[in-house]
């Protein structure tokens, strides 16, 4: 089940950040959102009934993801990904751009 939802993505319907109880850019805050970031991430770990599979998602995903997911900044997620050994190309690698 588990990994047939992270296939089919259907899991992120169900996702509080798209439910539209709250501004979608607490997800997405900039550089200067500390605080929206922080906000995010409590809903995300108090609220969110696919937490969970959006942060394996996320950890997992090859290419390197801003915003938060499952509860993790991207410094989170990338931290999880140097733990479990997981490489992921960064976004300009992804698109076939210059890496670097």
């Amino acid at each position: 089940v588990y990994l047939r939802a992270m296939k089919t993505l259907e899991w992120m319907t169900r996702a509080t950040c798209g439910s539209g109880k709250y501004d979608r850019d607490l997800w997405f805050p900039g550089i200067d959102g500390a605080g929206k970031s922080f906000t995010a991430k409590n809903i995300c770990n108090t609220e969110c009934p696919v937490r969970d599979i959006c942060r394996e998602y996320a950890i997992t995903f090859p290419v390197a993801l801003t915003g938060t997911w499952g509860g993790l900044s991207r410094y989170e997620i990338r931290r999880q990904r140097v733990i479990r050994g997981l490489h992921v190309d960064s976004e300009a690698y992804a698109w076939g751009l210059p890496n670097g």
